[in-house]
């Protein structure tokens, strides 16, 4: 399944430029800017640092939330707003656990 919502580009004139962007163990805690989860020192994450017209900044991502990134949406995504386009794309929030019904 592809969450294949439209995302407008802020400024077509200007586009933002990845200046780096990779896989990294992290050596000091970071916190993902999609779900807020902290990645701990010797975790894996995905960093971007991106320059935009109006200055530049620096996207950690965990694994999970990098993965579903990936996965559903191929057509385009915005830093920081994964979980308000999922949940627009396929009806739930990813950060909430289900609770188990108990019968």
């Amino acid at each position: 399944m592809i969450c294949d919502c439209s995302i407008e580009i802020y400024d077509s004139d200007f586009p933002a430029r990845i200046l780096r962007q990779g896989r990294f163990r992290a050596r000091k805690e970071r916190k993902c800017c999609e779900c807020g989860k902290i990645i701990r020192r010797g975790e894996e994450y995905w960093m971007q640092h991106i320059i935009y017209p109006c200055g530049h900044r620096v996207y950690f991502t965990c694994v999970p939330c990098f993965s579903i990134r990936m996965d559903y949406c191929g057509s385009g995504y915005i830093f920081a707003e994964l979980a308000d386009q999922i949940k627009d794309c396929l009806g739930f929030d990813y950060r909430e656990v289900p609770k188990k019904n108990k019968e």
